[in-house]
């Protein structure tokens, strides 16, 4: 297994500093910079947090081992997750490389009864390569796969819907009907 991918700062991600004398908020700017007041704006595009700390601790003139940084708000990279309910779309944010399988149990959603598969797309586009679809096996411990499928920024992950549910929001019309008729009370006799 390769090692997780760190995750690197873009536009328009948040960072939290906190350094002595100096704490803030800032957004990376358009051109990979981050506007802090009167101590310049240094270049952190591309750039892990780590790294981004030591460009931000040199434009404040501190060591960089006292000045803090976070992701305070990951806007760059977003995963978009459907399913298992309704397949309702919500957009995660990308903390860095994860197998499928680490990235549903980060989110609580590896305990969903009769969960069995995800289909991880990938469209690619920028690598200028075709779109790619990873299936995902999610009964094993262990998954199928010889290469975990790590997921990247932009990766849409589709988790199946169990089936009572997918049943209960497509049976026709005319079944919900007859269930109906046949629960009626029957009158004595």
């Amino acid at each position: 297994m390769e090692p997780a991918t760190p995750y690197t700062v873009a536009m328009p991600d948040v960072l939290h500093i906190r350094a002595a004398g100096y704490e803030a908020l800032a957004c990376v700017d358009i051109d990979g910079t981050l506007h802090l007041d009167e101590f310049g704006s240094p270049y952190v595009g591309g750039l892990t947090v780590a790294e981004a700390r030591i460009a931000i601790a040199a434009a404040l003139k501190q060591p960089a081992e006292g000045v803090q940084v976070r992701l305070a708000e990951a806007r760059a990279k977003k995963l978009y997750l459907y399913g298992p309910d309704n397949h309702r779309c919500r957009v995660l944010p990308y903390t860095g490389a994860l197998e499928v399988r680490e990235f549903l149990q980060s989110h609580g959603l590896l305990n969903i009864p009769l969960l069995h598969r995800a289909i991880v797309a990938r469209q690619n586009v920028v690598q200028g390569q075709p779109s790619a679809r990873f299936y995902v096996d999610l009964t094993r411990e262990s998954p199928v796969q010889t290469t975990p499928v790590l997921l990247q920024p932009g990766d849409a992950v589709y988790l199946n819907e169990p089936w009572p549910t997918w049943w209960s929001r497509h049976r026709p019309n005319w079944v919900q009907a007859w269930g109906t008729w046949l629960a009626r009370p029957t009158p004595a006799r």
